[in-house]
């Protein structure tokens, strides 16, 4: 197998099925409630993921499969009547800066909860910062054991495989 990279801009599917997964499982976070209705603000989905380092091209991709599902979401409807946005910014491959950056989507956007991580040490991070804010956080990519084990809290949902079932 060759190491030349072959991203195109292209979603792969296993990317399509992970973010759809994701947007699914948090459309169901929301119990419905008679006062929900399309006028209502959209559901703001905090995705911090790689677009720059050495998971550009995997967070890319991830990035578009969720922006992806949720314009596919939108075009029905939304959830409930609210439409999905996804909010990304940029963790570069670096556990500090994901912190930052999932700091400010919480804090300057209101984000209801968070997505992505391509980097498990991100991940790590961002699922110990979700826990201690009340929100959740969808993983879509970082495979670290310790994510749902050790370290596993109440915040944190997983959409891939660990490390130790890939081997």
């Amino acid at each position: 197998m060759s190491n030349q990279n072959n991203f195109r801009g292209e979603i792969g599917r296993r990317g399509l099925i992970k973010a759809g997964a994701a947007l699914g499982a948090a459309s169901l976070l929301y119990p419905p409630k008679p006062s929900w209705g399309a006028s209502e603000s959209p559901i703001k989905i905090g995705m911090v993921d790689s677009t720059t380092g050495n998971f550009a091209v995997l967070g890319q991709s991830t990035i578009k499969g969720a922006q992806f599902a949720a314009a596919e979401i939108n075009k029905k409807g939304g959830v409930l009547g609210r439409p999905l946005q996804v909010l990304v910014e940029d963790d570069a491959g670096s556990p500090g800066t994901g912190v930052d950056k999932a700091s400010r989507l919480l804090d300057q956007s209101q984000v209801d909860f968070f997505t992505g991580t391509t980097n498990s040490a991100v991940s790590l991070s961002i699922s110990q910062y979700a826990a201690a804010h009340g929100k959740l956080f969808v993983c879509s990519g970082g495979h670290v054991d310790k994510l749902t084990g050790p370290a596993c809290n109440w915040a944190t949902f997983r959409t891939c495989s660990t490390t130790w079932i890939m081997t």
